[in-house]
């Protein structure tokens, strides 16, 4: 016995690359629905009190009851950020100019998220330099010991001895933005 009724019959599964590829086609069909009715559905559902403002509580809400791959909370902190950013926008909340942008980040984001959290080991939400070299390994990227290390330090700009979720994104943003990635904002 054990676990209270909220959680009972509830099943943790564990996230995988499949998962989000099959994501992104479904989304990806979305956005190209003729005159983009499935974007505006979609946003309709997140702006669920109509006022053109989406806050960062209204995405979460939103991830959590129609999209639960994407709910890790700093990479949805991460999207809305860069979002924000990418519109020199100050408010705090996602308009609907803005949404596939969101949408795009969102999804980027938490892939970024998945793939941090598959390499810290010790569940701290900090990657130290083996876990580096490890996320460096599952990437696919041959790295020296020496590269990887040099690569550390460009990431770790403080000297602290550790990446934080925000820095490894800055790190692979500005390493490659997958053109996949870029190709969805490009279909209007």
């Amino acid at each position: 016995h054990g676990g209270g009724e909220a959680t009972s019959g509830v099943m943790v599964k564990k996230k995988t690359f499949g998962e989000f590829d099959k994501l992104e086609k479904q989304l990806r069909s979305i956005a190209s629905e003729p005159d983009m009715k499935g974007l505006q559905k979609m946003w309709r559902r997140i702006d669920f009190n109509g006022n053109n403002k989406v806050s960062l509580a209204e995405v979460d809400k939103w991830v959590v009851e129609n999209y639960p791959l994407l709910n890790h909370k700093p990479a949805l902190i991460r999207a809305q950020q860069v979002t924000l950013q990418s519109f020199n926008d100050t408010d705090g909340f996602i308009e609907k100019k803005e949404f596939k942008q969101l949408l795009l980040n969102m999804f980027y984001y938490n892939k970024l998220f998945w793939l941090f959290d598959q390499c810290d080991n010790d569940h701290d939400r900090r990657m130290d330099m083996k876990e580096f070299q490890w996320c460096c390994t599952m990437c696919g990227l041959k790295m020296s010991p020496s590269k990887a290390k040099t690569e550390f330090g460009k990431i770790d700009r403080n000297g602290g001895g550790i990446i934080l979720f925000d820095e490894f994104c800055e790190y692979v943003v500005s390493k490659s933005c997958p053109e996949a990635m870029t190709s969805f904002l490009a279909e209007e």
